[in-house]
């Protein structure tokens, strides 16, 4: 019987650190940003990517129109490195468009360390327009 109790306590203590884990990784990995809490004006989609293999680091971004009638699409992609305790630029990448959407992809030989992509994009619907800032999940190489 006291067997049990230890495989249960044991159990328990593990489960706790695992998810604990789990939640800091979520956090570090995932940066909030207002775009991922309120729906675009006039784009229905943004994602931004990034993988790196043996070195090469390969980043996109997609953009979709929400309703087909913006009237112009910009975008600046940034590969962004972490050091000593914040993200810097290291290279960027900007493309225009007039039509419904918006795709860019690019490569960059990277050094060891930690990366993540951020897209500034501003969506235009005649005068008007909406900035929306998305990041991709964190790679390390």
């Amino acid at each position: 019987m006291c067997k049990n109790k230890i495989v249960i306590v044991v159990t328990a203590v593990f489960l706790l650190l695992f998810v604990q884990g789990s939640a800091f990784a979520l956090s570090e990995e995932a940066p909030v940003d207002s775009s991922d809490l309120l729906n675009y004006q006039y784009v229905d989609r943004v994602t931004s990517s990034l993988s790196i293999t043996k070195g090469t680091a390969s980043v996109s971004v997609k953009v979709r129109d929400a309703d087909g009638d913006t009237s112009k699409i910009a975008c600046t992609l940034y590969l962004q490195k972490y050091s000593g305790g914040s993200w810097s630029n290291i290279k960027n990448w900007s493309k225009n468009t007039d039509a419904n959407q918006l795709t860019m992809s690019h490569t960059k030989a990277v050094n060891k360390g930690k990366y993540r992509t951020k897209a500034i994009v501003k969506a235009y619907k005649g005068n008007s327009y909406e900035t929306i800032t998305k990041y991709s999940k964190t790679c390390s190489y």
